[in-house]
Formats: structure tokens, sequence, C-alpha cells
């Protein structure tokens, strides 16, 4: 959501955009191609956690970028950070498709932690590529689109698209879930060191993949908590052999009787437990922060489908808001 003030139109228009987080629901790994690339099929499901980016056109000619939030100290304000983080690829990459200028000054309200498993960057990036698509009218088509977002990183195409899906390839075909617009609630637990996600999959062993649920767009609610159980993560056992305490989650998820279904997000180290409604939601969180002390711990709703930003500017004096203004707008 944007916030539309009035004010001297001299002054040049910022944009709110939601970057909204992931989480695989289940992840399979069908096979490893040539290139060493692994093929997988994931149920990806977006949630209302989301980071805010506040971009805004400048007089220079060069962008400039800052974080701020709960989880900026996963990322640095340096000048090789601002070159090597998602966001800034994704501009310079659309400038090289496309010839657009890159003269933004850009606000990272970073909600999402990060290297978490829950696809921050990944949004970030997509959320950009979207708005820059939008802002310049390029009117790139969506084959396109997701060939731009798959050359930045393999979650990345999902976030090109607004439904809860079905990922297979190596990320790239997008199969959109209809789902019932119902109340789903999860809590999300971050617990524990993150390996690099190349260590996790050179640790996994494709032979020792248990049989799974086929399954296809076509779910419920009941469908899903089922294909959650039977098929889980193939990433769990080794993301586990790097970060034991993983293990300490699962179990503590699983045994709670908030709890529907449970497991692990992406390579980790997040889990979620999916719960009956949100009172649920509410006890389990409280009873992870009894047992985990002061680690990310959130309840989040299941979103079966987002809205794209709307290209609606804010008129305001400068870019630097506080951190408590980002905050007020992360609510809205």
């Amino acid at each position: 959501m944007t916030l539309l003030c009035k004010s001297d139109k001299k002054v040049s228009p910022i944009y709110y955009l939601k970057s909204y987080a992931k989480l695989n629901l289940t992840l399979t790994i069908t096979g490893k191609r040539s290139d060493g690339f692994h093929l997988l099929k994931s149920l990806f499901a977006y949630t209302d956690l989301h980071d805010i980016i506040a971009i805004q056109p400048n007089s220079a000619n060069c962008p400039s970028f800052k974080t701020q939030g709960q989880f900026c100290f996963g990322l640095r304000n340096d000048f090789d950070s601002m070159n090597n983080n998602l966001i800034m690829k994704a501009i310079e990459l659309m400038h090289k498709e496309f010839a657009i200028p890159t003269n933004f000054d850009i606000i990272l309200q970073k909600n999402i932690p990060v290297s978490s498993g829950l696809g921050g960057g990944s949004s970030n990036a997509a959320t950009i590529i979207r708005f820059l698509n939008n802002f310049f009218d390029l009117k790139i088509s969506s084959t396109k689109l997701i060939q731009l977002a798959q050359s930045l990183g393999s979650d990345i195409p999902f976030f090109m698209q607004p439904k809860m899906a079905i990922c297979e390839g190596i990320g790239e075909i997008i199969k959109p879930v209809n789902l019932e617009q119902k109340e789903t609630y999860a809590v999300l637990i971050c617990y524990g060191l993150k390996a690099s996600t190349q260590k996790i999959y050179k640790q996994l062993r494709i032979s020792n993949n248990h049989p799974q649920q086929d399954y296809n767009t076509e779910l419920d609610l009941n469908k899903i908590l089922q294909i959650i159980i039977n098929n889980g993560n193939d990433l769990t056992d080794p993301a586990i052999h790097f970060s034991p305490s993983i293990s300490k989650v699962l179990s503590t998820l699983e045994s709670s009787i908030f709890t529907l279904a449970s497991g692990m997000s992406g390579a980790g180290p997040t889990c979620f437990a999916i719960c009956k409604n949100n009172n649920s939601a509410d006890r389990l969180a409280f009873s992870l922060r009894s047992s985990f002390g002061n680690c990310f711990i959130k309840k989040v709703k299941i979103l079966p489908v987002i809205e794209f930003e709307n290209i609606m500017p804010s008129y305001e004096p400068n870019l630097f808001h506080s951190e408590k203004d980002f905050n007020l707008l992360a609510m809205q």
C-alpha cells in the first residue's frame, strides 16, 4: 500500500513498495541437470511478512542505496554491498536490457530475516523489476519477465506473479494455484545458524529421497496439509547436518497441539507451523518464545494471492523517514 500526501509537486515523488516473504510449504528435489543445477518441485506461498522498499527519482546520474530495520545488520551500506545486493543487480539488469536511467534513491526497510529461507532478497529483486517495468511503461512480456528474473536467481521467477504456485524445473516453470480465500495462520521461527545454500545442496543425497505424494494446482487447505506432512522438504536433513538446532525446532513444532503441519522453508533455517486459527498461532508463538528465547518468531498469514503495487506516488519533503514511519507503513 502507498500513501498519497499533498505537498509541493516540485518534489520528486516517493514510491513505497511491499516486498513479500515466501514459504516453501514443500520442496522435492527431482533430479540434477548436466550443468549442476538441481531440478525441483516446490509449493510456494506468500506470507504477509514483508520488507518495504522506498524508491525516489533523484537528480544524480547514479543510484543510492541504504538499509534499515530489524535485519539490516545482515546487509552492509558500503559501496561493495550496494553493487552486489539483488536490488542493485535488478536495477543494473533493467538498465542494460532497456537502457532506462538508474537515478534512484532507495531505502530498504528489512523486516524479513536475511539468508533465512524466506526469499527476502529474491522478493526485493522481483519487486524492483516489476516497479521499473510499470514506472517506465516498458510493457515487458510475462515470458521475458521470467527470463530476467531467472538470470538473477532461481527463486525470483515465483515473485513475478501474485499467487501461491507450484514451481518446477529450476524455478522457472510456474503453475499458479487457485486456493480459496480463507484465513490461514502460521508461525515462523528462525533459530540457529544458516549454512550456505551451495553447501546444503552438496550435502544432499537424491537417492535417499522418500516417495512423494503427487499433487497439482487443484488444492484446498486439507490437501496442502497432507502434502506438507507426506512430502516435507528434501533439504531438511542436509540443513540439519550443518545446523542441528533445526531438528529441535521441528520436533517442538510437530509435537505441539497447536500445529496442523510443519516443515522447513527453502534451505532453512526458518521453520514453520500451520495452525488451526489465529488464537492457536498466538499460543504457539508464545510457547516458542518461552522455549527458544530471543530469536525470530512471528505469526503470519498465508496469502493465496497478493496485490502487486499500484504506481501511486507519495510527495514528502525527503526520502529519509524514520524506522518508526516505515513500521507504520508495514502495518497498513
